[in-house]
């Protein structure tokens, strides 16, 4: 069925018959949900649309303030938050302040903002200051007890600093966390995650190296991005979903027996990581869904295994269903994904995208293009970029996924071996002869 135009200008004149306006005629509810998803200072200029536009914006659920320059943002913190009325509450509160000078926001204004915004049940709340000293605010932030979702900036929990952290029992309903740290104390970290009785969803972004343990009861989902090397105990019996992004490989330990689904992105990765990689591989081998992406380092000449370490055993991932890896898959790195497959007898899903080295300069320091090319299976649109399975477990795809497991690999370095051809993965499907 055609949908009628909406046309909000029209060349007829306001009284012609022909003239259609579908936009005047949307229902308040929906309009102010439209606005909701603009910042408030777009938000507030729809006002000059019409007059029925004129305050519908002060009905919004959420409120994102961002500016650069601190005499805009205070001008718009107070007509929008201050200035609200309390009848009106509040779904979400986005504070965002980019300067490019030295100029700060007056810690009073924001003390005003939180605390109005606690008196209006805010739920959501994100502060992106970078120049701002949480110290000061953290006590009205912690006494929020509408909050479900908190995201800021910076976290500073040092041993140097004598700082002791507000009580976050009052944070009953908060389940999503997300902060920037630059020094972490495990002690005060694990102390403020026992106090947060319902927390779900924690993502930390870590600025320098450390050696952090977490421990927590109500964690299920963990996000960790960090530019540095990060020796991570984990004992969260309930983690069912762990994110992992780095240009460093980390070292964990510790139990997360509920793991289901392991995300790990690494960027500029080196042939001398390959032992910690190994050892990542092992700790999230019973995990369900595993998805790698793995970047190699521009500065090394000749490809090297990535995954796997020549010549020492590979672990069986026994529950595992679905693979998702990028990369590039010259020799070392298809050979270490086939080894997978073959200890990985509950697959039911492979997908394999080849992405080559960024900064490449071919021909320089003796690398030889053909080195780095794509040695995935053709596909059917005739390329070797990508390679996808599903259904394993039925006749779909079981002669080109033949061809994958049953490829053979020269014997340029130390090869990494499989347990046993004779695996599990290949008997049940009755591709293995006895």
């Amino acid at each position: 069925m055609a949908l009628s135009p909406i046309l909000i200008h029209s060349d007829l004149p306001d009284d012609d018959p022909n003239r259609v306006d579908n936009f005047s005629n949307l229902p308040d509810e929906l309009i102010i949900s439209i606005l909701s998803l603009l910042c408030t200072r777009d938000a507030v200029r729809t006002s000059l649309l019409a007059r029925r536009f004129g305050h519908l914006w002060e009905s919004s659920p959420s409120i994102n303030i961002f500016s650069s320059q601190s005499d805009k943002f205070v001008a718009m913190a107070d007509h929008a938050l201050l200035q609200r009325n309390l009848t009106k509450s509040l779904l979400s509160l986005r504070l965002s302040f980019t300067s490019n000078s030295n100029e700060s926001l007056p810690v009073s204004l924001i003390s005003s903002c939180l605390i109005k915004a606690r008196n209006l049940n805010l739920r959501h709340l994100i502060i992106h200051d970078f120049t701002l000293m949480l110290e000061p605010i953290l006590p009205i932030i912690f006494s929020i007890n509408s909050l479900e979702s908190l995201d800021i900036p910076s976290y500073r929990l040092d041993h140097d600093k004598e700082y002791s952290l507000p009580a976050a029992t009052m944070l009953t309903c908060l389940r999503s966390l997300r902060f920037l740290v630059f020094k972490i104390n495990s002690a005060k970290l694990n102390r403020l995650l026992s106090e947060l009785c319902c927390l779900e969803d924690l993502h930390l972004e870590m600025m320098m190296e450390h050696d952090v343990s977490l421990s927590s009861h109500t964690i299920r989902k963990l996000k960790v991005t960090t530019s540095r090397t990060i020796y991570l105990g984990l004992y969260i019996p309930t983690l069912e979903l762990l994110h992992y992004e780095s240009s460093r490989v980390p070292c964990f330990r510790g139990e997360i027996p509920s793991l289901r689904e392991v995300v790990f992105i690494f960027d500029y990765v080196g042939e001398k990581d390959i032992n910690a990689r190994s050892g990542l591989l092992k700790y999230i081998s019973h995990a369900e869904k595993l998805t790698l992406e793995i970047n190699e380092d521009t500065e090394e000449m000749y490809p090297f295994p990535l995954m796997l370490e020549p010549g020492k055993v590979a672990p069986m991932f026994s529950g595992l269903k679905h693979l998702d890896v990028t990369a590039c898959f010259h020799d070392f790195n298809l050979e270490a994904v086939v080894i997978l497959l073959h200890h990985s007898p509950a697959l039911e899903s492979v997908r394999l995208v080849h992405k080559p080295p960024a900064s490449f300069t071919f021909g320089a320091n003796k690398r030889k293009k053909k080195d780095w090319a794509s040695k995935l299976p053709r596909n059917a649109d005739g390329n070797r970029c990508y390679a996808y399975f599903t259904n394993l477990h039925s006749d779909e795809n079981s002669e080109e996924f033949m061809k994958l497991l049953n490829k053979k690999f020269t014997p340029e370095r130390k090869r990494m071996k499989p347990q046993s051809r004779k695996c599990t993965f290949l008997k049940n499907r009755g591709l293995l002869e006895e």
